[in-house]
């Protein structure tokens, strides 16, 4: 289960020669597995258990809708997310697992969670001033920008920009430290597709740039 269909599609893609392999050894992947985006109820009667990504995502835009989807004796979830949903402040969606009866399980100690670091807020008057800001950043190493609105439709228009969606090759966003030239890459996500469940990766770092509003820093 998926929160949208470019995650799915990729997974599909990354899971290609596990579905052949699987096949040829008469495990009947075709029959087995079933790819699905967003939450519908299974009609099966049978043993069925749903592997959810980005689960944080799609349980919590309808819980309750979530919850009488995949509440039955015979449906087993399993729900992953790199995401923490139980903050320290209230707890709240934390509570909410709990009284449905839903169990976490940690992959790692609390306090090997690090909490992000913004290394410098940079003015931004205008999407040019944006875009001369990334301009210098993939001098150093790849960028990754979050965008919208207007200076999302400024960026998207740069020739050295790269827009991230369904169909980029997840081997590019894997070996962003690739120079382009005499530059690294530059790859532009936004809202709908990009910041959740893609995997990106570099051996020299990567500078996330995050402009929510144009007159706010980035």
């Amino acid at each position: 289960m998926f929160e949208n269909e470019g995650l799915m599609k990729r997974d599909k893609k990354q899971n290609e020669l596990l579905e052949i392999f699987s096949n040829s050894g008469k495990k009947t992947w075709d029959k087995r597995v079933t790819y699905k985006v967003g939450v519908t109820k299974s009609k099966s009667l049978a043993k069925t258990i749903v592997l959810v990504d980005e689960c944080d995502a799609i349980m919590f835009k309808d819980l309750h809708k979530f919850y009488k989807a995949t509440a039955a004796k015979n449906v087993f979830v399993i729900g992953f997310t790199a995401t923490a949903f139980d903050g320290k402040e209230t707890g709240v969606e934390l509570k909410a697992l709990d009284s449905l009866g839903y169990k976490v399980y940690r992959s790692c100690s609390e306090d090997q969670i690090a909490e992000p670091t913004i290394h410098e807020k940079v003015p931004m008057k205008s999407p040019e001033q944006c875009a001369l800001v990334v301009g210098q950043q993939r001098q150093l190493r790849p960028v990754l920008v979050y965008a919208k609105g207007e200076i999302h439709q400024h960026l998207a228009q740069e020739q050295f920009i790269m827009r991230v969606t369904e169909d980029t090759p997840y081997d590019e966003l894997r070996n962003m430290d690739e120079k382009k030239g005499l530059m690294y890459p530059v790859y532009l996500a936004d809202n709908k597709y990009g910041m959740r469940g893609v995997d990106y990766r570099s051996s020299c770092g990567i500078t996330l740039v995050i402009t929510p509003k144009p007159q706010n820093p980035v």
